[in-house]
């Protein structure tokens, strides 16, 4: 009976240190942050937003058949080109940095970032943020791709549910 009684204090006592973990720093956050290279991903990704958004135009108008006049050209370069110019200075590292840290606080404990930290400055760590972007658009390409050869089923779908 003692036995069961202080192994479930122990486990009770244990368990709180993990409910009460310490807060990690904004500077350890900027560190990491720093290390894993954030700033350069967010500009690269910026880099991408215009021809993807130039890809994802001329994929729906040739889904839909049409062919668009010289004007409806220049209107539909001017709309990108304003999208693009709103979107770089709107999602910027200037303008997100913030956010990733309090995310990243919200999300892991001064042990964890440390832990991360360390691991992000070993070789496998470093080799892991280089290919990281490709494994994400890789990633990102296949889902296209998967949800594309589903778009006939969703349509299929919708119409089904909406006929009446």
């Amino acid at each position: 009976m003692k036995k069961t009684y202080f192994s479930t204090i122990f486990l009770v006592l244990y368990s709180i240190q993990y409910c009460f973990a310490a807060p990690a720093s904004t500077q350890s956050i900027e560190e990491l942050l720093k290390i894993t290279k954030t700033e350069q991903l967010i500009e690269q990704t910026q880099a991408q937003v215009l021809p993807v958004m130039q890809e994802s135009m001329n994929q729906s108008l040739e889904s839909q058949g049409r062919t668009l006049t010289d004007k409806e050209k220049i209107k539909i370069e001017k709309y990108l080109k304003d999208s693009n110019t709103l979107i770089l200075n709107e999602l910027n590292w200037k303008t997100l940095k913030q956010d990733f840290i309090q995310i990243y606080a919200e999300s892991f404990s001064q042990e964890e970032i440390d832990g991360l930290i360390t691991f992000y400055k070993t070789p496998v760590g470093q080799s892991t943020i280089e290919k990281m972007p490709m494994v994400m658009n890789k990633s990102m390409t296949l889902m296209q791709s998967k949800i594309q050869s589903l778009m006939p089923k969703i349509m299929n779908n919708l119409e089904k549910n909406f006929k009446d």
